[in-house]
């Protein structure tokens, strides 16, 4: 399973209300670059009430791959993007 593939690579994930919360990671960061491998997932903003301050987390349903290793490859995906960790942001002066 997930476990087997990438054992150990989701250890920095934190789960935060039935989302993934990854630091040093911004929510909208992580989500864009999971899009582009093909994985979509929404950021805590989305689920934020009123002017309340999402964390920087992201949600991902598990219910809605095609199947079990569609599942899978999305998850090995997410852990992947998690390993590498986020670019250095741009300095603009």
């Amino acid at each position: 399973g997930i476990t087997r593939v990438r054992e150990g690579k989701l250890r920095d994930v934190r789960i935060v209300l039935g989302g993934v919360a990854a630091v040093p990671w911004r929510a909208e960061d992580f989500a864009q670059i999971a899009a582009r491998r093909g994985v979509l997932v929404t950021t805590a903003d989305n689920f934020a009430v009123g002017r309340t301050v999402a964390p920087h987390a992201v949600r991902v349903s598990l219910g809605g791959a095609r199947d079990h290793e569609s599942l899978e490859r999305g998850l090995c995906h997410l852990a992947d993007i998690l390993a590498e960790g986020p670019r250095p942001a741009k300095l603009v002066l």
